[in-house]
């Protein structure tokens, strides 16, 4: 692609990056990791005509690690479709977006909030139900460790 001056990468990182949950410290750290590697390599090859995006996904519904829970969401919080996801990664590349949220306006709020208060959300997610939640979660796909 940097041979060619033109193409793009796009990396599916988690709205977990922009969320430090208690209970899930090794998958938010290595989302925030691929998050920080896909931005820093947009800015060193923007300049070569390569674009990079990242992708964050939310609960999505029908596939993926919510799906294989078979937990519902918690009351307020919607899912969103495999499809809403590859049409945010088609708009990500077609107008090389740095960043695409793919979650419920809800949670789109809270990755606002999440990233510009991090030690608030940090206390206020175990008042909010996250350890039942990543407990749960965990139980369910024990069977893939």
């Amino acid at each position: 692609m940097v041979r060619r001056g033109c193409g793009h990468v796009v990396f599916v990182s988690s709205l977990a990056a922009a969320f430090p949950t208690p209970g899930l410290a090794i998958y938010n750290a290595t989302k925030s990791a691929l998050a920080g590697y896909g931005l820093s390599l947009r800015g060193e090859l923007a300049p070569r005509g390569v674009g990079v995006s990242i992708v964050y996904p939310g609960p999505i519904r029908g596939a993926a690690m919510w799906a294989d829970t078979g937990l519902s969401p918690p009351m307020g919080i919607s899912t969103r479709s495999p499809e809403d996801v590859g049409w945010s990664v088609v708009l990500a590349v077609e107008r090389n977006r740095a960043e695409v949220m793919v979650a419920p306006l809800a949670l789109r709020v809270g990755e606002v909030f999440g990233r510009s208060a991090p030690a608030a959300v940090v206390r206020l997610a175990p008042r909010l139900g996250a350890y039942q939640l990543t407990d749960a979660m965990a139980e369910a796909l024990r069977y893939k460790r």
